[in-house]
């Protein structure tokens, strides 16, 4: 069996006779949760229903494991239609990191700014009399400068001018 630090879910599925069944009561109790909320998460397709046996539902560890998830997810933000779409994806064998936009926020540049080179003099002559050794120093630490000899690559003008250069 996989343990995680909150969910034990069966790595495969257990003979009937081994599986450890719940009532809704017991199910909402075990997952944190309330019976009301239980039977909305059905409602709204997020929990399968559960096995009826006479007028009684039947839930196992499946059940138990996805209503943590669904707590979980609610705890970090998610609405419960985010929660749905992600679930929807996932049964569908969509990729998790496309449905995020994960790989194309991770992979896109994050400025549009193409780095220049400047000489320490056309620095200097950009600030006139004000500009102040110092400044330069500082943005070299904080990236936006990259010195190379005599030279100074600047990769971020727009942070330079707001964080760095007085205006």
């Amino acid at each position: 069996m996989e343990t995680s630090a909150k969910y034990e879910v069966p790595a495969e599925p257990l003979a009937k006779s081994q599986a450890k069944e719940f009532t809704v009561d017991e199910l909402a109790r075990a997952g944190k949760t309330t019976v009301r909320n239980v039977r909305a998460y059905q409602d709204r397709g997020l929990l399968e229903p559960p096995e009826r046996r006479g007028r009684a539902g039947v839930y196992t560890e499946t059940h138990l494991a996805r209503l943590r998830i669904i707590g979980d997810l609610l705890e970090r933000g998610y609405t419960l239609a985010s929660i749905g779409e992600l679930f929807t994806a996932l049964e569908s064998g969509h990729d998790i990191a496309k449905l995020m936009g994960l790989e194309h926020a991770v992979t896109s540049p994050w400025t549009d700014e193409v780095p220049q080179t400047y000489s320490l003099l056309e620095i200097s002559k950009m600030f006139g009399n004000t500009f102040n050794p110092v400044w330069l120093a500082r943005a070299v630490e904080m990236g936006i400068l990259q010195m190379d000899g005599c030279l100074t690559a600047c990769t971020a003008w727009r942070q330079a001018g707001t964080t760095c250069w007085p205006c």
